[in-house]
């Protein structure tokens, strides 16, 4: 009976951790989203790329390294690209960003999806 309390309880904590989880890859994905936003209308790269930095190794906890490359060579495409003044270039980086950080919240979302 013992281990079976012990069973219970190790599993709701690990439907918190997930649960936090996906709630935190969620609001960063949602950030980074807007931070796009905010650099396809004219704004500097900077905030984009703090933020990124500041939480790329929390989001790794759970994000393959693939997603987290992809990300990462991204952003500095996008800083690269601004700085230059290569608008068009600038637009196609931004959209495979978009798409980038639509695929993370996309796999670490509860769904049944993912569990199969």
């Amino acid at each position: 009976m013992r281990a079976l309390r012990i069973s219970l309880i190790l599993f709701a904590v690990l439907l918190i951790c997930i649960t936090v989880n996906s709630i935190y890859i969620h609001r960063c994905t949602e950030r980074l989203l807007e931070l796009t936003e905010e650099v396809s209308l004219g704004a500097s790269t900077d905030a984009l790329e703090d933020f990124w930095h500041t939480n790329e190794k929390f989001i790794g906890l759970s994000v393959s390294e693939a997603h987290l490359d992809n990300v990462s060579r991204l952003i500095v495409s996008v800083g690269c690209y601004r700085s230059s003044g290569q608008e068009d270039e600038l637009k196609k980086e931004l959209s495979l960003l978009e798409d980038a950080a639509l695929s993370i919240r996309r796999y670490e979302t509860l769904s049944i999806e993912n569990i199969f």
